[in-house]
């Protein structure tokens, strides 16, 4: 979403810069690919940055995707980012959950019930870039066994509190 609300709801940018703290800390692995999914009128904002700050062998944007793409992107990535600084349920963290993804998320908005901290994923105070770059970081070393945790405590989440007997149990 990188509308004029979209850019700044989302925390694109705060993305962009959380990248650019682990390139300048040389911690960025040659390796490492952030994926922004997400299509508007500030796109070129977004593009600027990252060429402004030399990450775009590092940073890859999708302007367009079918629902069926983004899930296979979804299925092939280590975790989710999601570093909105206000949101309510996402439907996209919803459907990471559902499969088995680990998160990162900013620490206000409606997507709490999603996330235990350091359980599956971390969470990143709002509008902080460097907090953003130490989850990333953390994330990036994660042993496959602790990432296989992870995803198996998102699963669980979503499982326990959002297919749709859970949601019928609960009411």
């Amino acid at each position: 979403k990188m509308s004029d609300n979209g850019l700044t709801q989302k925390g694109l940018l705060d993305l962009v810069k959380a990248v650019y703290c682990l390139k300048k800390s040389r911690r960025l692995p040659n390796d490492f690919n952030l994926t922004i999914i997400g299509d508007g009128v500030k796109i070129p904002v977004v593009r600027k940055l990252i060429s402004d700050l030399h990450l775009a062998t590092y940073i890859t944007i999708v302007e367009k995707a079918t629902h069926e793409e983004v899930f296979n992107y979804v299925r092939s990535v280590r975790a989710i980012v999601l570093l909105s600084r206000y949101e309510g349920q996402s439907m996209f963290i919803t459907e990471s959950i559902a499969l088995g993804k680990p998160l990162i998320l900013s620490d206000n908005n409606g997507m709490q019930d999603m996330i235990c901290d350091k359980i599956n994923g971390y969470v990143v105070k709002t509008g902080d870039y460097y907090d953003a770059a130490e989850k990333l970081y953390k994330m990036m070393n994660l042993t496959e066994s602790e990432l296989e945790k992870m995803s198996k405590e998102s699963n669980c989440i979503y499982n326990n509190n959002y297919t749709g007997l859970a949601v019928y149990q609960q009411f």
